[in-house]
């Protein structure tokens, strides 16, 4: 004999109940905003997996808030041309208003813009700038680049000890190239001033907490000190950057 069970259609409805009340769940919680850190984080991951066109309005849209991360990243996919037409103003704006907000990897990729000239954006004064602002915080790339522009006397006249210093506070950051340009610079110095541009090299990368004494007599490119002494007694390249 057959018993049937009584409860079935009771448990078969509850179920469609719970179900439907799941994804009407679902759904509310997709359409409900997003906290800004929470976009950001999915931009972020969105343009890493190489979906820059779905990064792109989380980025905008965050970007329009004052958002220097955002900034940062929509200035890089204009640079690049990743998920948005390719555009050196574009990219410069959008690094810019990071930059200045103190992003610090903002201001290094101003940097190589303006010295590499990319998308027809060229300006030498404004790459030693913004290399010097990402120094401020030991940025490696920025302070090799420095080095080189010292070097090579670009924005300004060659300075070959700033330059080994410049290069060996990068490597000091661990840019290994810049062990093999301070190596190289090194040859054109005598060993006091490879000394005293070690000296330097430290302070700069906030090292050594005594002041640089020699930093206000140190080669310039402007006729006044290439790197001040800030208040805490470690080197800047302040002087320069507000230049």
């Amino acid at each position: 004999m057959i018993i049937k069970d009584q409860n079935r259609p009771y448990i078969a409805a509850g179920l469609i109940i719970l179900i439907s009340l799941g994804f009407a769940g679902y759904r509310a919680f997709k359409g409900s905003p997003l906290s800004p850190a929470r976009e950001e984080a999915i931009a972020i991951h969105e343009f890493q997996n190489g979906q820059g066109r779905e990064a792109a309005p989380l980025f905008k849209q965050l970007a329009t808030k004052d958002d220097s991360t955002a900034e940062y990243y929509l200035g890089e996919m204009y640079r690049l041309g990743d998920g948005v037409p390719r555009s050196g103003p574009e990219a410069v704006k959008w690094l810019t208003r990071a930059a200045e907000a103190g992003n610090t990897e903002a201001a290094r990729q101003l940097g190589l813009l303006y010295l590499n000239g990319d998308d027809a954006v060229q300006d030498l004064s404004k790459a030693r700038h913004w290399f010097n602002q990402a120094a401020l915080h030991q940025d490696a790339i920025a302070l090799r680049h420095l080095g080189t522009m010292n070097a090579q006397g670009l924005a300004g006249p060659a300075d070959p000890i700033l330059a080994y210093a410049d290069y060996a506070a990068a490597a000091y950051e661990g840019d290994s190239v810049a062990v093999d340009l301070r190596d190289r610079q090194a040859l054109s110095l005598t060993a006091e001033e490879q000394a005293h541009a070690e000296s330097l090299a430290r302070t700069l990368t906030k090292r050594d907490a005594a002041p640089a004494k020699a930093a206000a007599t140190s080669s310039t490119h402007t006729g006044t000190p290439a790197h001040t002494t800030a208040p805490s007694g470690t080197a800047s390249h302040t002087a320069q950057a507000q230049r």
